[in-house]
């Protein structure tokens, strides 16, 4: 959505809006071809495990919880799930190619070192889900230096991570589910549920349609110089515009990039796709400038290599 745009005109001349969230479909890499289906039997072997005390107690062992005595019920495993979903989601946001502590210190590729321990089928139940832990541990513990696992998200505790759950739960009302198709459990969205979380957590209510309401949603017909730039890799990739049909308005693909890969600053390991999207950016960048000046008949500052 050209937010700034739509609102400040006079005052913003360009937009590049990068891997946002602009329709939401959750989808996930794929590193290995048989990933999904292990994930599928992973949660089967959860419900085996979640239907007795000694199984949940199993369960906290292996994924290693620091409050492995208070994991005592069922819904202390859908907690459990939740926590891993949410893992590989985040896992397959920084999948760049080089080291990076963006949000936890991960190595580079992150999501083909996780599934390296996935690479053997004919494992059983509790092998599987012992590998299953080493592929979150690429996130959540790569320096080796973590103890034991809190269910709780360390971003959504953190500052950014409030303000963001605050957005989501007013502005950005962002739908999530899995279909039956997906790697992960097959869930629905629920907005009274999500309307009575908001509320738990800020003691305000949803508005779901506002963004769309107030910025036009996918409606771009009078938008003009804006750049959707989406990495291919990136789990919110679903709801990115990957492709455009107005004046003055483009879409481009990082083709190996995760979330906002292009917006990073320069890697000696970074791919060719995304140097030739961010060329492309610049590109686009420096012409907005140059006509927002020979409109107003201000002088045009070049930046280095800017002549045209």
């Amino acid at each position: 959505m050209p937010v700034h745009l739509v609102h400040y005109p006079s005052n913003v001349h360009g937009l590049l809006f990068v891997n946002g969230e602009k329709q939401v479909e959750f989808s996930f890499f794929k590193a290995v071809y048989f990933f999904s289906s292990l994930w599928l039997w992973e949660f089967v072997y959860f419900q085996f495990f979640a239907c007795s005390a000694e199984g949940r107690l199993d369960l906290a062992k292996m994924f290693r919880l620091c409050n492995e005595t208070q994991f005592t019920s069922k819904k202390n495993v859908t907690q459990l799930v939740n926590w891993l979903t949410d893992i590989y989601g985040t896992l397959a946001m920084v999948n760049y190619p080089y080291a990076t502590e963006f949000l936890k210190p991960v190595p580079a590729w992150p999501v083909k070192v996780a599934c390296q321990f996935l690479n053997d089928t004919e494992v059983g139940e509790t092998e599987l889900l012992h590998r299953i832990y080493s592929t979150i541990s690429i996130y959540t513990n790569f320096t080796g230096k973590k103890s034991c696992n809190l269910l709780e998200n360390d971003y959504g505790n953190s500052v950014d991570g409030k303000l963001w759950d605050y957005q989501a739960c007013t502005e950005m009302v962002m739908p999530m589910c899995n279909t039956k198709d997906s790697m992960f459990e097959q869930s629905d969205w629920n907005l009274t549920e999500f309307s009575d979380e908001c509320f738990e957590k800020f003691k305000v209510r949803p508005r779901p349609d506002w963004a769309i309401i107030n910025y036009g949603g996918r409606k771009l017909e009078s938008a003009t110089n804006v750049v959707f730039s989406n990495g291919w890799l990136d789990p919110w990739r679903g709801g990115g515009i990957v492709n455009s049909h107005f004046r003055g308005v483009a879409a481009l693909i990082v083709e190996d990039g995760a979330h906002h890969y292009d917006l990073r600053g320069s890697n000696s390991a970074d791919t060719a796709s995304v140097q030739t999207v961010r060329l492309l950016e610049l590109g686009f960048i420096r012409k907005w400038i140059k006509n927002s000046s020979l409109r107003q008949n201000r002088p045009f500052y070049y930046m280095k290599g800017n002549a045209e």
